[in-house]
């Protein structure tokens, strides 16, 4: 529905690709991505930690780890909780299926999450949110029309966007914090990569037509 408003070229709206078709694509792709998370949780991770040389991973929770992505792609997009429709709840579950739980997957490749990881999840988690509110900017107008209470939809796409930039700038500040005690290194970049974000964020909101902030007056 939000597509057919905002990029009704695109292939649902355009009939070039059928609602069934795509539900038979993602029973397909969750079935695989079961299966082999299956074979982590049998040892296959253990031998690929031999053949790679990674460490011990801790196989049976990296299952886990793909049914509750799957589980929550599902519980965001679709009936009967469709999360999406929810201001809050879609911004944080969304941020732990991009970020959170593919920063403790890879963890769990090397070996047990450590408090110092499990922070940096829920870091990156909230920033991701802060991303997805960027990416939803030029969704406004179907936002409104489909009744998806988004941040921008709600406040504008000037609030959206401040709100997003506070959220991944602090963020990314909290990564450096907790990146000094791992290392001097890893803290220099974080904070490179920090003064790089806000000289973007600057350009961003000084172009108002830029496509990645769909600030029109």
């Amino acid at each position: 529905d939000i597509e057919a408003i905002n990029h009704p070229s695109s292939a649902l709206p355009s009939g070039r690709l059928a609602v069934d078709s795509v539900i038979d694509q993602m029973g397909l792709m969750g079935m695989a991505i079961l299966f082999f998370a299956h074979l982590l949780a049998q040892g296959l991770g253990v031998r690929l930690d031999g053949t790679l040389g990674i460490g011990i991973s801790d196989s049976a929770a990296i299952f886990y780890m793909a049914i509750a992505s799957l589980a929550l792609i599902f519980a965001i997009n679709a009936p009967p909780l469709s999360l999406r429709r929810n201001t809050w709840w879609s911004g944080l579950f969304s941020g732990m299926l991009v970020a959170g739980i593919p920063w403790i997957t890879g963890n769990l490749m090397f070996g047990p999450v450590t408090l110092a990881s499990g922070l940096f999840a829920g870091c990156f988690t909230f920033g991701a949110v802060g991303l997805l509110i960027l990416a939803r900017l030029d969704r406004v107008e179907g936002d409104r029309r489909v009744g998806i209470r988004s941040l921008s939809g709600l406040l504008g796409r000037e609030m959206g966007f401040g709100i997003a930039v506070m959220l991944l700038d602090t963020a990314l500040v909290t990564a450096v914090i907790l990146a000094v005690p791992q290392g001097i290194v890893g803290a220099s970049v974080a904070a490179g990569l920090l003064i790089i974000q806000i000289a973007v964020q600057g350009v961003c909101y000084r172009r108002p037509r830029s496509p990645y902030n769909g600030l029109a007056p």
